[in-house]
């Protein structure tokens, strides 16, 4: 997807609905504001202007681009964004993402499949879209965000390496990581969707935008597609 993102000042504009750290004008002219960070200004469905605050720091203002402000402009384009990971275990041309709940183990599940060589598609958010008739994933698969020991809002981004990296990839599965040892069981129908409703990125923004309910039928279609599972903490391992 092209997306140009740039510093600078965005040209003035009065917003028609505001939201906590949000307003919009409508879906071609939005923005994002990480107080400390910085204010960022999607326009055109193309474009990123980043407005750092003086004495912000480089990480969290990457970190805040590729967490909440690219998955926002996905949204607006038209695609699902999932709160997920994505990989292709090793010698396999088909994806499995992975969802779940803060503590799951998401993050060091993703880096131990990477340490077994399986290839990244998307950590943390997953543009999930139909193509051809094919259901694909495709993310930022230049890196995974690691939560480190020390704090449990802290993490670190850790490299991938360029052969391990996928720029996109059919998916067949969907794995929601559970905190207990409950046995597998499988999602269809009415709970297949509610499971992706429950797992989208930034939610808020279709609600901001006013485009929510146009995503109910697109969620249906992947859901339908794909082949969901809820899974115990021990009952998968990459």
């Amino acid at each position: 997807m092209d997306i140009e993102i740039a510093f600078g000042q965005p040209r003035p504009w009065t917003e028609t609905v505001a939201w906590g750290p949000y307003r919009a004008r409508h879906a071609d002219l939005f923005e994002f504001v990480m107080p400390g960070v910085a204010r960022y200004t999607l326009e055109d469905r193309s474009r990123v202007t980043v407005t750092p605050e003086d004495g912000a720091d480089e990480a969290p203002i990457g970190e805040m681009l590729v967490a909440t402000v690219l998955p926002s402009l996905i949204w607006a384009r038209g695609d699902v964004v999932l709160h997920a990971s994505a990989i292709a275990r090793p010698g396999q041309n088909a994806g499995l993402m992975f969802v779940g709940a803060s503590g799951s183990g998401k993050s060091s599940r993703l880096q131990r499949a990477v340490g077994r060589n399986a290839r990244v598609i998307a950590d943390d958010s997953a543009r999930v879209y139909l193509q051809d008739g094919e259901l694909l994933a495709s993310g930022l698969p230049g890196g995974m965000f690691i939560r480190t020991h020390d704090a449990a809002d802290s993490r670190t981004l850790v490299s991938v390496p360029p052969e391990q990296q996928l720029k996109a990839l059919p998916v067949t599965s969907m794995l929601i990581l559970g905190n207990d040892d409950s046995p597998v069981r499988r999602l269809t129908g009415v709970e297949a969707l509610a499971s992706l409703l429950r797992h989208r990125h930034r939610p808020r923004i279709l609600r901001l935008l006013g485009t929510e309910a146009d995503f109910i039928g697109p969620l249906g279609d992947i859901a339908a597609r794909l082949r969901i599972a809820v899974v115990g903490v021990r009952a998968w391992m990459p």
